[in-house]
């Protein structure tokens, strides 16, 4: 009887070692899964119709008389499907006395009608046909996972060649992209791209995907790089195929033959400032660089709307538009 206590008083600790330790690996595997699901996932938790970037701001009402403007505005749905059989939605906008096409890529969790719905009509306005785009995995495009651009960027040829093949006006396009849209029409900057293709302009892109998460996950979440990001790497590639290690901005503007406007907000609390600078600073094109004082997140144009288009006018009317 002695002896079977003793053995127990040996077990004892090694089985509540052993669920301790099986309970901080549910703990970790919980965490990562739903930093993977709110990363890459558009479909869980999505943002509501009515829940635009701007809201709870002075700036609210603007982005949604934008909105409204773009849902009663005349337009065209557009469908493709993309080079791997992804089902793609896009809105076209023919503007009278065009001078040029804006193909619009939106964000990440985001929608077209809010990330250019203090954007759209101005570009209309201003000569600009409208090609906003439903980014992959997000809207009612198909696709179960976003890609933080690198998916995203092999689209942006095709909406080009749309346009190309459709329109056949002659006039120059530009690409524009906000927050992960500026992110993946800059990776798109890496790769060959049709002559027409004026221009690029990348609002508060970010530099790497990798990078961007790392910055959720030690900024945001307050977790430590290691291990955290260690696994949610793992979790990203066996789920979606996707290695956010493999490319980036930074990486394409260094071989960018296209020029770029580069915005962003020196408040921006959601992709740092400093990103825009590193991407910047990268280029291998001929570059702008705008930096709005006191600007959030995609703000740029409502804090300081003057700069913000007299910059945007600028590299069109230099850039062939």
């Amino acid at each position: 009887m002695a002896t079977k206590k003793k053995s127990i008083k040996k077990t004892l600790p090694v089985i509540i070692g052993l669920g301790s330790a099986a309970a901080a690996a549910g703990a970790y595997y919980a965490v990562i899964n739903h930093f993977f699901k709110l990363g890459f996932n558009a479909r869980f938790q999505p943002v509501e119709d009515d829940d635009g970037f701007a809201k709870g701001t002075n700036y609210s009402d603007v982005v949604l008389e934008g909105k409204k403007w773009l849902f009663e505005a005349p337009s065209d749905r557009v469908e493709l499907i993309s080079h791997d059989g992804t089902k793609l939605v896009g809105h076209y906008f023919a503007a009278e006395n065009a001078k040029r096409t804006v193909i619009g890529f939106h964000g990440w969790r985001a929608k077209w009608f809010y990330d250019y719905g203090s954007l759209g009509k101005w570009l209309h306005d201003n000569g600009s046909n409208l090609l906003l785009i439903e980014q992959r995995g997000q809207g009612t495009s198909e696709g179960e996972f976003m890609g933080f651009g690198i998916t995203e960027h092999l689209d942006v040829p095709m909406w080009v060649n749309w346009v190309l093949d459709n329109k056949k006006d002659g006039l120059p396009i530009f690409l524009f992209g906000r927050s992960m849209g500026a992110s993946t029409v800059l990776m798109a900057s890496g790769k060959e791209l049709p002559e027409e293709v004026a221009g690029i302009i990348a609002d508060c892109g970010f530099s790497a995907p990798y990078d961007m998460l790392k910055y959720f996950c030690t900024h945001n979440a307050h977790l430590p790089e290691h291990p955290f990001m260690d696994g949610v790497v793992k979790l990203i590639k066996s789920r979606t195929g996707v290695d956010v290690k493999s490319y980036s901005a930074y990486e394409a503007v260094q071989h960018a033959t296209k020029p770029i406007l580069f915005i962003h907000g020196d408040a921006d609390g959601f992709v740092p400032e400093y990103m825009t600078h590193d991407d910047y600073n990268a280029c291998a094109s001929e570059k702008k660089l705008l930096i709005v004082h006191g600007a959030d997140h995609c703000m740029s144009d409502l804090i300081d709307p003057l700069a913000y288009w007299n910059a945007v006018n600028d590299f069109f009317s230099e850039y062939g538009g």
